[in-house]
């Protein structure tokens, strides 16, 4: 831990990872990312009065899996995961492990009262906002106008 970190993380990485050090490589891993994973279960229970696990415990534990099946082959090739193919596995993996993840936000989190206010006004998106200034869509006005005349 470098000297300059400031002291909530030092704090945090004293208190959560040091006592588990010890452990075998593979185990620490495993529980650094299953404390990540209790950390969001709980910061989503503060933020919306549920509680939601399995798509974090899967998130994050299939992620510390990722990292040791990136350890192994390491070990075995002698190389990294990186290029193409590390792009292809990074991504391929996050949006394969991500959906329940995603589709828990959406169905009950933050991300969909987002969506609820982006279906009214549309022009509030910067999604949509940028997807005009590309040229692949029509212009949050655009949009409006076609709603309010279908209203």
């Amino acid at each position: 831990m470098p000297a300059a970190a400031p002291l909530t993380v030092q704090l945090c990485y004293t208190t959560l990872s040091r006592p588990f050090a010890s452990l075998p490589r593979a185990l620490y891993i495993l529980a650094i990312f299953t404390i990540s994973a209790l950390y969001h279960i709980i910061i989503y229970y503060a933020r919306e009065h549920i509680v939601i696990a399995y798509p974090y415990l899967l998130f994050y534990l299939a992620n510390g899996l990722a990292c040791l099946a990136e350890r192994q082959f390491r070990h075995v090739t002698g190389r990294r995961v990186r290029g193409v193919y590390g792009w292809i596995w990074t991504w391929s993996f996050l949006f394969l492990v991500g959906q329940p993840t995603v589709d828990s936000e959406f169905s009950t989190g933050w991300a969909g009262c987002l969506r609820d206010v982006f279906s009214k006004e549309p022009d509030k998106s910067m999604v949509v906002w940028l997807v005009h200034a590309l040229g692949w869509g029509p212009s949050p006005a655009e949009i409006l106008a076609a709603g309010a005349g279908r209203a």
